[in-house]
């Protein structure tokens, strides 16, 4: 491994990491981790989220499971992305903002 030469060393470690995925990609189940690290982590931070809106309609108030989590204020980088994509320092900081919607309010 190169290690004197940063552009070497990049370009090493890019071929490496090809190399790995290709042969371990079945055997060690890395596609299949990753969605699931990924799902579970969506999950946390919707449970988060549902916790601090305490599971009720912005609008009127009712507790409903099916609520639609948005952020009005959310920067122009994120306000495409759902909720519970954000990262988690931009959950904390736009916590106060954030906005959960039954489906009877969404459609007035």
């Amino acid at each position: 491994m190169p290690f004197s030469d940063p552009e070497a060393k990049r370009r090493w470690q890019r071929d490496y990491n090809r190399r790995y995925y290709a042969a371990n990609k079945v055997s060690r189940r890395l596609v299949s981790k990753a969605t699931d690290q990924r799902r579970a982590l969506r999950a946390r931070k919707r449970q988060w989220v549902m916790d601090l809106v305490d599971d009720r309609c912005s609008g009127c108030g009712e507790v409903s499971m099916a609520l639609e989590l948005s952020c009005p204020t959310a920067p122009r980088r994120i306000a495409d992305r759902s909720v519970v994509d954000y990262s988690w320092t931009d959950l904390k900081s736009l916590g106060p903002d954030l906005v959960a919607t039954c489906g009877v309010c969404r459609h007035e």
